[in-house]
């Protein structure tokens, strides 16, 4: 176990993830973070989505009960698993005092450590125009749905992304009129393959949701109940609330980084060590694309720290997924663009007990792979996608023929029986 005492700011998934980490090969870890341990920014869009996908008639007073339980539940048994790893944890804000030295002030109680390493892990913020800023429960974003009492006659949704599909899918799952403003050649959800995307909107399609492409919204303004969004060409878009899709700051502003000597643009792209060496910036913080991404990245920065030399992150070798009801997930690559290279396709209802215990709808999975039966990639929606992708992950990570899988089975009934099966099958073709 190596010397020195390991800081890391910041209580998310990064954070969370470079504690556990270094916890294991340092001999003092420190977590610090302003809310408790394991609180997620995503938490109610999440939640809110699985129960009203099963329950359409639920109110969102009732949903941000639920949710704000799940997520006291969640942080708590975070808090847990840091502490038996011999995690210290501590709560406040933090600045630096120096390039080894942060102070942590908590109400009147203010405290001051040293630190050896760190690793920044602070995410980032919602930011939005200023002509289309959320307020109360008219205006909403991700943050702020736990402020709607009931659910709007309509709403008009402004942005695509991920964000954007899952506002659009959770308030049609509540049966609300949903008209959604977006670019002219959207909506797409960025870093997911757009068959995913237009399976989504076909499902948002069947539900009356409305898109309108082009011209992007520049204002709104609140008439008689009503909100009236102005568009670039003149025309508007009104409905009952709106939902605006954001962009994300950094939070790295507020760690005062000049007194840590800290150049935000030195920070190296593979490891996020920065040009102070002891101090890595990891997650949101540095780049917001996906919590397993951000995970991922913190696990290589303590490695890095500790001296391991890793090969460079590739998104594409990470599971990703969003949305519930259905579920979304892909890895590595989703279309074949290779003549040597395959595509089958698979009905997520196969052998995949989650799907049919949850009553989900049409959904399928597609796998990528070449002649040798070595898997390059697969991309799911229905309900079970996100673990049938995680498990194929791991033959698609090691580069392995499912030849020499062919005897892998998983326990039954499951979800996993799916991607064992779609090895299996695989293997039998090869």
């Amino acid at each position: 176990m190596k010397k020195g005492r390991v800081i890391v700011i910041g209580g998310g998934p990064a954070g969370i993830e470079a504690a556990l980490t270094a916890s294991s090969r340092f001999e003092e870890v420190y977590l610090v973070s302003e809310q408790p341990a394991g609180a997620w920014k995503m938490n109610d869009t999440a939640v809110w989505q699985s129960v009203l996908g099963k329950n359409g008639d639920i109110t969102p007073q009732e949903l941000n009960v639920y949710a704000q339980s799940v997520h006291t539940k969640w942080m708590s048994e975070q808090i847990d698993l840091l502490q038996h790893s011999g995690v210290r944890t501590k709560l406040g804000n933090v600045t630096f005092l120096s390039p080894n030295k942060i102070n942590i002030e908590n109400g009147e109680k203010t405290d001051t450590i040293e630190g050896d390493y760190f690793i920044l892990a602070v995410g980032s913020r919602p930011a939005f125009p200023q002509s289309l800023h959320p307020y109360g429960e008219k205006v909403l974003s991700f943050h702020s749905l736990h402020q709607l009492k009931s659910w709007p006659e309509s709403i008009v949704v402004i942005g695509d992304g991920p964000i954007g599909f899952e506002a659009v899918n959770l308030f049609s799952l509540a049966h609300v009129k949903v008209n959604w403003i977006v670019p002219e050649d959207g909506p797409g959800a960025r870093i997911f393959d757009e068959d995913l995307s237009d399976s989504l909107l076909s499902h948002y399609q069947k539900r009356g949701v409305r898109i309108f492409r082009g011209p992007v919204a520049t204002s709104m303004k609140e008439e008689r109940g009503r909100l009236h969004i102005s568009r670039e060409d003149g025309s508007h878009v009104e409905a009952q609330c709106a939902f605006i899709v954001p962009s994300f700051l950094s939070n790295l502003d507020r760690l005062t980084l000049v007194n840590a000597e800290v150049d935000e643009n030195s920070i190296d792209a593979s490891t996020g060590q920065s040009n102070q060496s002891h101090i890595y910036v990891v997650g949101d913080a540095d780049l917001s694309v996906a919590a397993v991404y951000a995970q991922a990245k913190a696990r290589q920065a303590v490695l890095h720290m500790d001296g391991k030399q890793e090969a460079p992150l590739l998104l594409e070798d990470l599971p990703l997924s969003f949305h519930q009801w259905p579920e979304v997930a892909s890895i590595g690559i989703t279309k074949p663009g290779s003549s040597k290279l395959k595509a089958r396709t698979f009905s997520i209802k196969s052998r995949n007990y989650v799907h049919m215990i949850e009553k989900g709808n049409e959904g399928w999975i597609k796998v990528i792979y070449n002649e040798q039966g070595i898997l390059f990639g697969a991309s799911a929606i229905g309900e079970g996608a996100k673990g049938i992708i995680s498990m194929l992950a791991i033959p698609i990570k090691l580069k392995q023929s499912v030849s020499n899988l062919q005897s892998l089975f998983a326990t039954h009934p499951s979800q996993n029986e799916m991607a064992a099966h779609i090895i299996r099958t695989i293997a039998d073709e090869v």
